[in-house]
């Protein structure tokens, strides 16, 4: 089965469902969490899309760093929101 991904190796996967839902519940428009997130809206609004569904959920592909930073601007807990691609499957 060929996989969707085709970015870099050391990219990651976050839960597009629980980025939107934690933004919209902390109140944060789009632009103001890429502000916090030192990132494009355009990102912010790709990951909340979600480019692959995978067992039922949405999610997308972004480079570790960034995912880390709108990780910690919304406070989550990135073992809950984040996975490496490897492990994708």
């Amino acid at each position: 089965m060929k996989a969707l991904w085709n970015g870099r190796p050391d990219d990651v996967v976050l839960d597009a469902r629980t980025i939107l839902e934690a933004r919209v519940l902390q109140g944060l428009s789009r632009m103001k969490l890429a502000h916090m997130a030192s990132c494009a809206m355009r990102t912010i609004e790709r990951v909340e899309r979600g480019k692959d569904t995978r067992h039922g959920k949405a999610t997308a592909a972004v480079r570790r760093e960034i995912a880390e930073r709108i990780v910690m601007a919304l406070a989550l807990d990135p073992k809950l929101v984040m996975r490496g691609v490897n492990s994708i499957g």
